[in-house]
Formats: C-alpha cells, structure tokens, sequence
C-alpha cells in the first residue's frame, strides 16, 4: 500500500512477482497517509482517509476487485489503520472493521458486504493518528493534535444495528495522541507521545499511576512478556512492568533515531 499520488494496493507473492496492483485514488493531506492494510478473511481493508473523499475500501485478496467503499464526509485526514471484530449481523456471526476519522467517528463495517453495523459519530472531535485497539468487549479509540491527546473513548461494542454502542468511559488528560493505547485486559496504558506514561483501569478509565519517563515518541509501545516497551524519537528503548504499580525495569540506547513500533 504506497503513495502518496496515485494511491497503489499492490499484492506480491514469496518470490517477489507481482500479482495484482489497484489504485484507489489520490491521497490529499499535509503529511502525506500511514494508514496499513487489514486483512478480514479474504477481504484486504485500507483507508485512504483524506480531507477530501476519503473512503474504506474492501478488496478482493487474490484479484485486487474492489468490493466495496464506505465514503466518509470532508475533515481531517486520518492515519489510523483499522481493526477488527467479532460481531453479530442479522443474526449471524461476522467480522466487521472498525475505522476512526473525525468525520465519521467510529464507525463497524461488515467485512464481507461493506455495510455499515453501527457508527458513534462523536467519537473524534479532531485528527485521528493512533489506531482503534480491541480489547474484551471494548474498543478503545483516541485523537488529538499539536502534539497531544484530546480525546480518548472506551466504546462498549454489541453487534447489533438496532442498539448503538455506548461509552464505558473517556479521558480528555493524559491521553497520546500518536502512539496507541495499549492493554494487558485489566489495565490501560497510555504512552504519550511528550514522554508520559499513565496507567489505567480497563473497565473504569479510573487512574492507577502516571510518571514522566522522559523523550518524545511517535511509536506504540508493545507489551511482551509482563514488560512494556516504548522506543522514543531519539532512539532509547525504555522498559516498564506491566502492573498497577510504576516500576521502571531499564533503559537502552538503540544508537540511532527511531520513529517505529
């Protein structure tokens, strides 16, 4: 998936031949997109959210055909790459995808058909960076700007049309605004992108710590074995337990910078 003018979906095969490639438009924003595939079976989701038609598409995995767009209205581009869920459509199950914008919020599309199951407009009053994260029966979805959260929700997600999700909880401090949010399914943390770490309850949003660790990030931290890992800016990896109390295990220079998960 690369850009940024003639917006290219491309699939290769393990020796390297090209199989099939489809342009799906012309990225308009000021940073050009970062948006990654998803892939829901054999459907290939990619947002190309712009400020100006921008659109989810589903696309045939082994022949590239466009299946289907969800077009969104004119705002902030986006740069989230969506996830998925398991959810329940007239009765069956399904997977749907589940995309951020300020134009349209949050919003589950079923994976296989493009329809949308159920959309909370109000979620991202601002620019979405960090990408929507599942956890349990919560979805959690941030946005912001000049270099700091605005806005995160915990979405209660059930599947059905008929009755529109509910909010468990929002933060509006101690938020990031690029790295995404990151769960161990009791606890929330939030790696800021100033270099602040909060932690907090998954099901309450109820704050059990926050401390300064120092550096910039455009990363997501990563939790791996009980410890979290966060790589800053200027390239040092900084080591948390993942527990609901501060503990700082280390801290590790890469040598050089580093703006990657």
């Amino acid at each position: 998936y690369f850009g940024p003018q003639d917006t290219t979906v491309a699939a290769v095969d393990h020796p390297g031949n090209r199989l099939w490639d489809q342009p799906i438009g012309v990225f308009h924003g000021n940073h050009g997109f970062a948006s990654s595939p998803t892939i829901a079976g054999d459907v290939v989701c990619v947002q190309l959210d712009q400020e100006h038609d921008g659109a989810l598409h589903g696309l045939d995995a082994a022949t590239g055909e466009i299946h289907w767009q969800v077009r969104r209205g004119d705002a902030k581009e986006t740069y989230a790459t969506p996830c998925l869920i398991e959810t329940v459509v007239d009765g069956q199950s399904r997977t749907a995808v589940i995309d951020s914008s300020t134009a349209g919020g949050m919003r589950a599309v079923d994976a296989e058909t493009g329809n949308v199951v159920w959309q909370y407009a109000d979620a991202h009053p601002v620019r979405c960076v960090s990408s929507p994260v599942p956890v349990g029966g919560l979805i959690l979805g941030g946005c912001g700007g000049g270099g700091g959260g605005v806005q995160l929700v915990a979405v209660e997600h059930n599947g059905l049309p008929t009755n529109p999700p509910k909010v468990r909880w929002e933060l509006k401090r101690d938020i990031p605004y690029v790295p995404c949010p990151l769960s161990d399914g009791e606890r929330v943390y939030l790696w800021q992108d100033r270099g602040v770490v909060a932690c907090v309850e998954l099901e309450s949003g109820e704050q059990l710590w926050k401390k300064r660790v120092g550096g910039n990030y455009y990363s997501s931290p990563i939790l791996v074995g009980g410890k979290i890992y966060g790589v800053s800016r200027a390239g040092e990896v900084v080591v948390l337990a993942a527990s609901d109390k501060y503990r700082l295990l280390g801290r590790h220079e890469l040598g050089e910078a580093s703006h990657a998960t």
